[in-house]
């Protein structure tokens, strides 16, 4: 029809047209999703680090009474993150504040402990994990850590947002402290049943 009545209007152009009115962009499907393939895993030992923050702002008012002092001076409270790859189970720990929370004195210890536990819990000696963390000063040239820098680690950023969900219900269910808090959130994201793996 229109081709009849307006001239240098093909049926390609036409359609490219219509394709980008509101009225048919609102009706069309939702189109499928390309998948993004990982690496593939064929054993157990890659473990992903990472820290991520506790802002005061964030906390419910009886923690903020109760830590008054502390979150005055410190307003950043810090969280180590270390999960296993293949089976997801997690190691969180609680650093605290300050301008020594996140140095390499501070985490590099805990880095050590939770390699140890996940070590036991997945049957790979401590000496055989494969550590990938990004290029955060608390993780710089540890020695005796094998493992690589990446820019984003796709697991432990996943984990660490499950993590300060679960974390953030206990606060306002008033469970505890922030402490006790990481700690039953790690048992929480350890039971919970992967969609992915099962």
């Amino acid at each position: 029809d229109i081709a009849k009545r307006f001239t240098g209007i093909s049926k390609r152009v036409f359609a490219a047209f219509v394709s980008r009115q509101r009225v048919k962009i609102e009706t069309d499907n939702v189109p499928k999703k390309i998948p993004k393939k990982g690496r593939k895993l064929s054993k157990k030992g890659s473990v992903e680090i990472d820290l991520f923050q506790i802002s005061k702002n964030d906390l419910p008012s009886d923690i903020k009474r109760s830590m008054r002092d502390t979150l005055d001076r410190n307003p950043q409270q810090f969280v180590l993150t270390m999960v296993e790859k293949m089976t997801s189970l997690t190691y969180l720990h609680f650093l605290g504040g300050g301008a020594n929370a996140k140095s390499r004195a501070r985490v590099m210890p805990w880095v050590r402990k939770g390699g140890a536990w996940i070590g036991e819990k997945i049957g790979v000696p401590e000496s055989s994990l494969f550590y990938l963390r990004d290029a955060g000063g608390e993780f710089q040239n540890p020695p005796g850590l094998k493992g690589i820098k990446i820019k984003l680690g796709p697991s432990v950023e996943a984990r660490n947002s499950f993590a300060q969900r679960v974390m953030h219900r206990l606060l306002k269910a008033k469970r505890g402290h922030l402490n006790s808090v990481v700690k039953q959130s790690q048992g929480i994201l350890n039971n919970t049943k992967s969609k992915v793996s099962g």
